[in-house]
């Protein structure tokens, strides 16, 4: 039951990461956009 919840959580987070490291660059991209 845990080991199920912890891979849960493992996944969820790398989701998340993703999802954050595509907004990072998007932001980058305008940043420098409007440089």
């Amino acid at each position: 039951m845990g080991l199920q919840r912890l891979s849960l959580i493992l996944t969820n987070l790398r989701r998340v990461s993703k999802t954050v490291l595509r907004f990072e660059m998007k932001s980058s991209s305008l940043f420098l956009f409007f440089l």
